[in-house]
């Protein structure tokens, strides 16, 4: 059930959503439609802006605390703004055994919010499938709590509410993404499947 302040912050969301997305438009079918709207051309100014001027004073301070907190993991930037992200991805992997955790953070550049995804990918030497992989693996929550007091106290930024992140938005939609599919995760991150 939604409250009255997750109905504000949704009614939020969807308004930003409609400002990045024009209506009604699919980027498939009608695709020259959508790259002359003026939804597409401010969303991608802003990816734009952020790829060619990526230097965040907050952000710099933000991933020296990221990689210290993940001291013992290996870090990789996962940003693709050249792929029309909306977001800057950072992520902290390590292997223990057979398994590998990740903890993968998500900071959209169109809202302030951030989005925290953790999961373990299992490794298999002696079968058909090389991989499996589980979708919010409880990782090491002291670690996540540290990522998520970084974020709102360093970047100002709140956590993305995961319960409406797969909420579709039914009459907008994005490169691939066909309209109906088209979740807030997606309008606000990126094209992942969360």
């Amino acid at each position: 059930m939604i409250n009255a302040v997750n109905l504000m912050k949704y009614d939020y969301l969807l308004n930003m959503a409609y400002e990045f997305y024009p209506k009604g438009i699919d980027s498939i079918d009608d695709k020259a439609k959508y790259l002359l709207s003026k939804e597409y051309a401010k969303l991608n100014k802003t990816i734009k802006y952020h790829s060619e001027y990526p230097n965040d004073p907050s952000l710099d301070v933000f991933l020296s605390i990221f990689k210290k907190i993940g001291k013992e993991m290996i870090f990789s930037d996962a940003t693709w703004f050249n792929w029309q992200d909306r977001c800057y991805t950072f992520e902290l992997r390590e292997k223990r055994g057979n398994n590998i955790y990740t903890i993968r953070f998500y900071k959209s550049i169109l809202v302030p919010y951030f989005f925290l995804k953790t999961f373990k990918i299992k490794m298999h030497k002696n079968k058909k499938e090389y991989f499996e992989l589980s979708h919010d693996s409880v990782y090491d929550k002291k670690k996540i709590a540290e990522i998520k007091k970084a974020a709102k106290d360093i970047l100002l930024v709140d956590e993305f509410d995961s319960t409406i992140a797969k909420n579709i938005i039914e009459d907008i939609n994005f490169e691939d993404i066909r309209l109906g599919k088209f979740t807030l995760f997606n309008a606000f991150f990126s094209n992942n499947i969360i």
